[in-house]
């Protein structure tokens, strides 16, 4: 838990947290951490206040992806090659992140997403429920339009209502509920 916000740090500084870091692991896993400045500068301060570091299942950002937020410089990859040098392991989420980290002089194993490797939840399953989130973080993705993404799934949901399937709306946080409600528009769902 590397302190990722001004109050975060004043909180472990405060707290103990920092020291209780050093005698720790980092580890560095999820959507598209690698090849953008935030993460790398996070990655970085975790790596002087642990005893290792760890990557598994990363997403590399890819350079021709452009930005409105957290945009990084055509050579923040490069930053990350001395750093991820450093850690016991690499592994990324798919080919693509693995070719990035080659162009940069890094060969790493492609893992997946590190969610597969979670236990099923001990949930009785009801044939046909589908679960639906749909949630961007910082509205920043492939195409700059999270509205038209919205109303494409929609669309997918509609196909599949019209299949017989019903549908519950998941929001892992508040800022998902807009996206998520208007890729349900269109059937009931809870």
């Amino acid at each position: 838990d590397v302190p990722r916000f001004p109050y975060e740090t004043v909180r472990a500084t405060a707290t103990g947290v920092n020291r209780s870091l050093r005698r720790g692991v980092q580890m560095l896993g999820g959507g598209t951490l690698v090849g953008t400045r935030f993460f790398r500068r996070l990655a970085e301060r975790g790596m002087t206040r642990t005893r290792g570091s760890f990557a598994i299942g990363v997403g590399v950002e890819d350079p021709v992806f452009e930005r409105r937020q957290y945009g990084s410089d055509a050579a923040e990859l490069k930053r990350w090659t001395p750093i991820l040098q450093r850690f016991h392991t690499v592994s990324v989420r798919g080919p693509r992140s693995a070719e990035l980290l080659s162009d940069v002089g890094l060969n790493v194993a492609v893992s997946g997403d590190p969610a597969l490797l979670l236990p099923r939840p001990d949930v009785a399953t009801e044939e046909g429920l589908i679960g639906l989130n749909l949630g961007f973080g910082d509205d920043d993705l492939w195409g700059q339009d999270p509205a038209t993404v919205a109303l494409e799934m929609s669309r997918a949901v509609t196909q599949l209502s019209s299949a017989g399937h019903q549908f519950v709306g998941i929001l892992m946080n508040r800022a998902d509920e807009r996206w998520t409600r208007l890729a349900l528009s269109a059937v009931h769902a809870d």
